[in-house]
């Protein structure tokens, strides 16, 4: 069983998971939107930034970590459990190919999410950032790469 073998195997496995796509995907923008509406109400000084300019590129660097850190630590979690890790163990597949495995299929799922996130914020949320926007989005994507490899 090859490492590529193995990322289709936990793609798949993913993709029958709606909640887990879910919980990656569209609660992030659930959490993001109520929060764009409880500070877009709050009364701004004369010449004054809004909050959620403040805030909303903060909530992009946290979300995408501490999210991709609990689906993936639950997911391992899950593979122990059920006794499939340790039978993926027994294959001539190598524990740094398992791992790489796993990190590339949720290291592009971390890609989807930081980009929507971004999008979501830049676009119909309206913030404003001071400085490049390709940086913002480069900290959300490292982000929910270093919450993966913490879960991992």
């Amino acid at each position: 069983m090859t490492a590529l073998a193995t990322a289709r195997r936990i793609a798949a496995q993913l993709r029958a998971d709606p909640r887990t796509v879910g919980i990656v995907l569209l609660m992030p923008l659930v959490l993001l939107t109520l929060l764009y509406f409880v500070f877009v109400d709050v009364p701004v000084p004369q010449g004054a930034r809004p909050v959620f300019d403040s805030v909303g590129p903060a909530l992009l660097s946290v979300l995408p970590m501490t999210l991709m850190f609990i689906v993936t630590s639950v997911t391992m979690l899950r593979e122990r459990s059920s006794g499939t890790l340790e039978r993926l163990l027994t294959t001539p597949l190598s524990r740094w190919n398992l791992i790489a495995s796993y990190a590339a299929v949720f290291g592009l799922l971390s890609i989807v999410q930081a980009t929507l996130l971004g999008l979501t914020i830049l676009g119909p949320m309206g913030v404003t950032v001071e400085g490049p926007t390709w940086l913002l989005l480069g900290v959300a994507l490292l982000s929910g790469l270093t919450g993966m490899s913490f879960g991992l």
